[in-house]
């Protein structure tokens, strides 16, 4: 992220980030879906670490729909899902 901001110390936009991501997604770029998966099902992820959505039946459908879709890609982490 510190090519993003002027600042290392400053912040950046969360919302941004993750609009960005889930654009990348909707494109099916398989990091963007992999992430996107993990952040949906509440499972560990490197990118945007700090991200995290409530828990409830809905987050997990969505969750498990960018699941499927790297599955459709034949990643291997989905497969193992």
């Amino acid at each position: 992220m510190g090519r993003f901001v002027m600042d290392p110390n400053e912040m950046f936009d969360m919302d941004a980030a993750m609009f960005h991501l889930k654009q990348a997604a909707e494109l099916y770029v398989k990091d963007a879906l992999i992430t996107m998966a993990k952040i949906y099902l509440k499972i560990p992820h490197d990118i945007l670490s700090t991200y995290s959505v409530e828990e409830n039946e809905t987050n997990e459908f969505i969750g498990f729909d960018y699941m499927t879709k790297c599955a459709s890609l034949n990643e291997k982490h989905a497969l193992d899902f």
